[in-house]
Parts: structure tokens; sequence; C-alpha cells
């Protein structure tokens, strides 16, 4: 065996036609961008054998071609165990293509010239297999009354599931209301305060002031859709912990749920596992989403990832949340800006009650898992100032990603 030692961005030929390139260093995963004439097979090795044994084989992760064409290589391994589901589809949800989407806001130091239409979204999510759509009410709002009614005919014909996405706050919960009652759905998803990172401390004294607003506001939208046989999912935003996000449902009442973001216990220093049993009673929504972790002298960052190549273990969080029956999951992608968790500070845990130790350590050692190295580029595309075909490429190739890994545990069809 000819063994040959490459940087990345460098390649080696393979004869005339065949060029393998090294895309991406991660830690142990290596990504490979292969160019290949068409009448060339290119295969992972497990994939090839059961070619060779006569079993049939779905596309694997990995296989979705890069804007030059190329096919990377897939991780070494993945999260993305199967778990054994039935009548499960998961649908898709819009911010890990806030980019794409024209979502970022509008003070953004780069935005999308032309954004997808929710029509294009719906396009994509059809053509990865899902069974419905997460749709942001601010994205409904901008259309004509006509374009709304001709999504609404749309998404009935194909019998989807419909969630609508509160962006931030439910101080105006009342479009979101009107919207799910028109397209049939029976969920509003919303995030509750502005804080990322679990880092209450940035607040400063605003945090307590939000919470106290929170308080007041959750019952009146919680009312407010109850009137319309609606539920609310509230997410773990990396704002709450598992507690007190509890302790909020039962404020709000029996038509207030959980939205379960699989990877934000990690942004308020909690085991996702451990998050997810603590939530379980009340978990309506789950949004399937990971990371991958960079540890730093002040804790660690959270870096997107596509579905089922990161730290979170979904296998065992899914056990967990198949209660008589499962509730209905999302595939999501993390966002463009790494998130720093810097719970090694003292200053970051300024805002939160006394926590056990063991339940710390526990959150720990979850984020120690498919752990990149310190002095890995943890930059995304937009972070790294790249113009906005490349934001849209490196979005889109991670939701193709996602998607066959999510194939693999048999929650999307196709």
């Amino acid at each position: 065996m000819l063994v040959l030692s490459r940087h990345r961005d460098q390649s080696i030929m393979i004869g005339d036609d065949i060029e393998v390139k090294v895309a991406d260093v991660r830690g142990d995963i290596v990504r490979l961008g292969i160019n290949a004439p068409r009448s060339v097979s290119v295969h992972r090795r497990e994939v090839y054998e059961q070619i060779k044994r006569g079993h049939s084989v779905s596309a694997q992760p990995g296989s979705t071609p890069t804007q030059d064409g190329s096919v990377p290589a897939p991780a070494a391994r993945t999260t993305a165990e199967k778990v054994p589901m039935s009548d499960i589809q998961a649908i898709l949800n819009p911010y890990g293509l806030a980019f794409t989407l024209g979502l970022m806001p509008a003070n953004a130091p780069c935005v999308n010239p032309n954004p997808m239409s929710l029509e294009g979204f719906v396009d994509l999510a059809q053509s990865i297999g899902t069974g419905g759509v997460e749709l942001p009410t601010e994205m409904v709002n901008r259309l004509a009354s006509d374009s709304r009614q001709r999504l609404r005919e749309r998404l009935a014909a194909l019998k989807w599931t419909v969630v609508m996405s509160q962006a931030l706050g439910i101080d105006r919960i009342e479009d979101s209301i009107a919207h799910a009652t028109a397209f049939g759905g029976s969920i509003i998803r919303t995030s509750l305060t502005t804080v990322l990172c679990g880092d209450r401390a940035a607040a400063g004294q605003r945090w307590e002031t939000t919470v106290r607003e929170v308080r007041r506001e959750l019952p009146r939208a919680a009312a407010a859709a109850r009137e319309q046989g609606l539920s609310l999912a509230i997410e773990d935003h990396q704002d709450f912990t598992s507690a007190e996000l509890m302790e909020l449902c039962e404020l709000g009442g029996d038509n207030v749920g959980v939205c379960l973001d699989t990877a934000n216990a990690l942004a308020v220093g909690e085991d996702p596992v451990q998050f997810a049993q603590r939530v379980a009673p009340r978990v309506l929504y789950v949004h399937m989403k990971d990371y991958f972790v960079q540890w730093t002298d002040e804790g660690y960052r959270l870096i997107r990832c596509p579905v089922g190549e990161g730290c979170i273990p979904f296998q065992e969080i899914l056990k967990v949340l198949r209660r008589p029956r499962m509730p209905l999951l999302a595939m999501e992608i993390g966002a463009l800006s790494t998130r720093h968790i810097r719970l090694l500070t003292p200053q970051w845990w300024q805002g939160y009650p006394p926590r056990e130790l063991l339940s710390f350590v526990a959150g720990l050692r979850a984020a120690r898992v498919r752990r990149i190295s310190e002095e890995a580029d943890w930059r995304t595309p937009w972070e790294r100032g790249e113009p906005p075909e490349n934001i849209v490429a490196y979005e889109m190739d991670q939701l193709h990603r996602s998607a066959v890994n999510m194939r693999r545990m048999g929650l999307l069809s196709g």
C-alpha cells in the first residue's frame, strides 16, 4: 500500500482523470473531495462491500456533491445510528438555512442578496423526503394574500405537518396563531429570550427583568393559543435549564410544552440525555441538532455540523423520548455563528441557581465527545467573511449530508 501525507486543500492524482483532495480536517474526521469521470463509481468501503454482496444500499453520509461537483467522503464515524421507528417522518426546520432564506438580521455583516422563497423552501423539503415544514412567521407575514393561499393549498395537498415558528419572544403571538390555524397546524414553536451561549451574565440585570416578563406573558400567550386549540412549544434556546423549562410549562398550563433542541443542553452546561430525561414528560416537538465541540481555556465552542456527525447521542435521546408515542421531530442545523460557552469562568455562572456537582460533571463529559483540536479553524464561511454563494453552498451541503444521516436513522423517506 502506498502511503502519502497531505494537508488541507492538497490533492493526489490517480491516473489522469481522478483527483482526491483533502477538503477539511476536524479532529479525527477527514473530508475528501473526489473528482472522477461519471463512469467511475465512488463508494465508501462498507457500501462497496454491501453492493458486492448484492445488497441494496441507499445514499450514505457524505455522498452529496459539493459545489465543484466532487463528492466529499463521509466522516469516519457518525452518531446517526438507526433507531427502529414506525410512521416517523421528520419535518424541516428553516434556521439551519438562515442565510439561504434571508433570515439573518438586517444589520448582519453579510446578507443574502437573493434569498430563497418559502415556495423554494417547500421544494427543498420535498426533495429530501421530509413530512412537513416549520414556517417562520416573519416570512409568512411578508407573503401577499394570494401567495399565502397558494402555499396553504400546496401544503394541504401534500398532507404535510406544519409548525409555525415564532422567532423571538411571545409578546406578538397573534400572527403565529392566525397562521397556524390557517395552515392546519397544532404547534407554535417559540423561543423566550435573546440570551445565547447560556450567558446570562452578559444580560446583567436585564436577565431578571426578562424572566419576569416571560412569566407574565407566557400564561397570556398560552391562553390565546388554547382558544384556537393550539399548543405552545417553548424551546431550550441556550437560555433556560431543564428544571426552569419544566417550571415554565407548569406556569403556562396544559397546552404548553417543550421544543427540545437536542444540542442546546450543552449551552447551559447540561448533559443532552439527562436534559431530555428531565423534560420528556412535556416534550411536544424536537429539533434534531448536532455540534462539533472545541475546548478552550474558558470553556468550549459549539460549532455547527451536519446532523449525525457531531457529539449528540441521538439514539439515547430518542429512546428517552419514545414514550407511548414519539413527539414530532424536525431536522435542524446549527447557527452560522459559533457559540462560545464560557462556563469555566466564574462570571458565566451569574444568574444561575446552585447546581449539583454530578450534574455539572455529566455536562462536561458530554462535551468531550467528538471534540476537535484546539488549533483547528472553528469559523464557518459566514464568520470568515466568504462570498454569499459560498455560504449558501455550505448550508446546502450540510443540509444534504444531514438528510442522508436522518435517512439512516429511519427519520426521513427516500
